[in-house]
């Protein structure tokens, strides 16, 4: 077996000569991340912001279909809402405040609604990715660069997200760990060379293969069809 790469040692440069140039060959295993190394949200991951006369800690995760979901934390206690809850507004209870929490105009703010003339705080969504991204170490496959973050559920749905940084935005390429676990999940073709992964246990293994295949990669098509992450 592979012996397991260190959380402080993830990039790996992958070329085609790695994956041998014969067609319809079978996967080959590239690189093993143990899932407490890139866990979500560490501590790195929070930014603080004042409200009222406290600080709240928030950090961000991301659902299955890659939109934004915000986490609060405060004196121990979390609380973590969708983009669709906070458009509605939300009530949240902490042990020294409650806030209202709300959505609009594509940034989240929080008010303590025991000090509703206090400090409001705005946050955007850039200001969660940015330490998301950062929180973790990245791996390198073909020369791009993706930040893998697993979330262990149950709100959002347990998932495995790459998070790419490019020209200024971030790309996700989102799975659920119910399918990792079934089986090689492809996310990406890159010229004759696919790229997939799977969860075994504990470890999230990333395969490669040289094509011509006979299915499209789930994750995306082409580099090109990669979407924003959703504000």
């Amino acid at each position: 077996m592979k012996k397991l790469i260190s959380s402080f040692a993830f990039a790996l440069i992958l070329a085609p000569s790695v994956l041998g140039a014969t067609p319809n060959s079978s996967p080959k295993l590239l690189l093993e991340l143990n899932l407490n190394a890139f866990t979500s949200p560490k501590k790195a991951a929070f930014i603080s912001r004042p409200v009222g006369d406290d600080l709240i800690k928030v950090a961000a995760q991301i659902g299955l279909d890659s939109s934004l979901w915000t986490e609060f934390r405060q004196d121990g206690v979390t609380h973590i809402y969708s983009r669709e809850e906070l458009a509605k507004g939300a009530t949240a209870v902490f042990p020294s405040h409650r806030y209202f929490i709300s959505l609009k105009n594509d940034a989240v703010w929080v008010k303590d609604l025991g000090d509703p003339q206090g400090v409001q705080a705005k946050i955007v969504a850039d200001d969660l990715l940015r330490p998301l991204y950062d929180s973790v170490n990245k791996i390198t496959i073909d020369s791009l660069v993706f930040a893998p973050v697993y979330q262990p559920g149950p709100h959002p749905a347990a998932s495995v997200c790459l998070l790419q940084f490019e020209e200024g935005n971030f790309y996700v390429m989102h799975e659920s760990v119910d399918a990792l676990r079934q089986s090689i999940q492809w996310f990406l073709g890159v010229d004759q060379t696919m790229y997939g992964a799977k969860i075994n246990g504990d470890v999230l293994q990333f395969y490669g293969k040289r094509g011509p295949w006979n299915s499209t990669p789930k994750f995306l098509e082409t580099r090109e069809s990669l979407e924003p992450l959703l504000n």
